[in-house]
């Protein structure tokens, strides 16, 4: 089922793709960031409690896993694009 999502994701944006994977990667890291200083609201409690279920203490750590992942689609598609080096080959 993820399959058949990512595939309409890439036939619909095309070469963005890796963009949008991106930029949701990044924004999703902010604000469960956000929610684990309490800056999220009760959405952002609820947010909390469901990352320290699945991952405990690594919880933390996965926010900023998420905006490292997204931040690094972002950069080495920009830099694929424009020839320059990019320290991850695809």
């Amino acid at each position: 089922m993820l399959a058949v999502f990512r595939e309409r994701i890439r036939n619909g944006f095309g070469r963005h793709a890796d963009d949008l994977w991106g930029v949701s990667l990044l924004v999703g890291g902010i604000l469960i960031g956000l929610a684990f200083f309490g800056l999220a609201g009760p959405v952002g409690d609820a947010v909390t409690r469901a990352f320290e279920l699945l991952f405990g203490v690594w919880g933390y750590v996965a926010a900023g896993v998420l905006v490292v992942l997204g931040a690094m689609l972002l950069v080495t598609v920009a830099a694929t694009i424009t020839g320059a080096w990019s320290p991850v080959s695809w």
